[in-house]
């Protein structure tokens, strides 16, 4: 071989090795996927209120929210059916009355259907020296509900495994008993309940008819970076959306003639979040097409503006 092959040799050999130097250089500075584990990142659940009760009398209580429960002496029963004289009880609230309390948190189960708008939803428990305690067979727990408009809104129960249950109205439940009822003298909901547990607030809006409502954004929002929800505004709904693969877009079902804010929140980085809000009124097959505000938010400011929903 002579020196000139030789030369051209070595060089070909070092640009080869060259490249593959600058090839592992490249795989090195690709950026892993970034995926938003929004329960992680964003959980906050709803702190419940709990209060000392001497079950030996009626006591009223009053939540941070304006909630007003109404304690009957003598009402409660242990699991074995056994009465409680429930001298000294526990008893613990947690409402449900934001669309951020939805959202937020990780906890709470088997939200309202897609199409059942409510004004709050009440998970209600009670304790005796650290064993459970329901109502008694025939009694009924009163508590009120603040508001200033009348919606006809019925009573929901909760019904199936505690830890999915499923929301209907009330009247569906044929071995259960309770009723709402407007108050114009108190302004708010009058709700009356024959068992502790969750209970709430609410209307079936699917008589409106429903439809499928669609959300475009850029290419770079899907499923593993991003979660997008439609808030109502003037009824409290709340429906997370899912990723169609085909349309490569995220949509949901919704009620006719509602009117929502679409949200999103994508993560762009660690602690770098994007956000975008448009509101509308559903109409039928609707489709739109969203773009993110300005800038990058850190988690605080996308926690901020979920609260404020």
């Amino acid at each position: 071989m002579t020196t000139q092959n030789t030369f051209l040799l070595i060089l070909f050999a070092g640009i080869f090795l060259l490249l593959l130097s600058c090839g592992k250089e490249v795989d090195q500075f690709i950026p892993d996927p970034i995926n938003l584990d929004f329960e992680q990142e964003f959980g906050n659940p709803v702190t419940p209120h709990t209060f000392l009760v001497d079950g030996t009398r009626d006591t009223i209580l009053f939540t941070p929210r304006g909630a007003e429960f109404e304690i009957y002496q003598k009402s409660f029963a242990f699991e074995n059916g056994e009465l409680c004289p429930c001298e000294k009880m526990e008893f613990q609230i947690t409402e449900y009355t934001r669309a951020s309390d939805f959202i937020l948190d990780p906890n709470i189960v088997g939200t309202p259907p897609d199409h059942i708008a409510v004004e709050g939803l009440y998970q209600i428990k009670a304790e005796n020296d650290g064993k459970q305690i329901d109502l008694k067979p025939g009694a009924e727990l009163h508590y009120h509900v603040p508001t200033d408009f009348n919606l006809e809104f019925g009573l929901l129960y909760a019904f199936g495994p505690v830890e999915d249950p499923s929301w209907k109205s009330a009247d569906q439940f044929p071995n259960r008993t309770g009723k709402v009822e407007f108050s114009t003298d108190i302004d708010g909901y009058e709700v009356f309940v024959d068992q502790l547990g969750w209970s709430g607030i609410g209307k079936d809006l699917s008589s409106l008819g429903t439809t499928h409502v669609c959300v475009d954004l850029d290419l770079l929002t899907h499923d593993k970076n991003a979660e997008v929800y439609a808030v109502g505004t003037s009824k409290l709904l709340v429906k997370q959306f899912y990723f169609d693969v085909a349309k490569e877009c995220f949509c949901g079902e919704l009620p006719l003639q509602i009117d929502v804010d679409l949200v999103v929140i994508r993560k762009s980085a660690d602690d770098e979040y994007q956000f975008a809000k448009e509101s509308t009124t559903v109409t039928k097959d609707l489709e739109l097409h969203m773009t993110y505000q300005p800038g990058t938010k850190e988690k605080v400011e996308i926690t901020d503006l979920i609260k404020k929903l």
